[in-house]
């Protein structure tokens, strides 16, 4: 996650699924995974991350919309869910990591 060109290729190849497959989970699941992952990088160096957070958990949200049962949508969602908010008792995470 430290390169930029690995970050841009996972962006670019993630924007193609979804485009190419817009009612496919899979290129919403990847960019979620990806925003989170974003996300949780500027959380460890202490620069605001939630933007990232929050646009990780709308791209979870189009993914559960095309695969309402698929169980790593919920894991990746639920575990986006609790890294946003670490130091809280997270109900919508722990009721998607449930779910998973």
């Amino acid at each position: 996650w430290d390169s930029v060109s690995c970050y841009d290729s996972a962006r670019i190849i993630f924007e193609y699924l979804i485009k190419e497959s817009p009612e496919h989970y899979l290129g919403y699941l990847g960019k979620g995974l990806l925003l989170t992952e974003r996300g949780r990088k500027d959380a460890d160096k202490n620069r605001p991350f939630r933007h990232w957070m929050d646009s990780a958990d709308s791209y979870y949200a189009s993914a559960m919309q095309f695969s309402p049962e698929n169980a790593a949508v919920f894991y990746y969602r639920g575990r986006s869910q609790f890294f946003t908010n670490e130091d809280s008792v997270n109900l919508r995470a722990i009721a998607y990591l449930d779910t998973a």
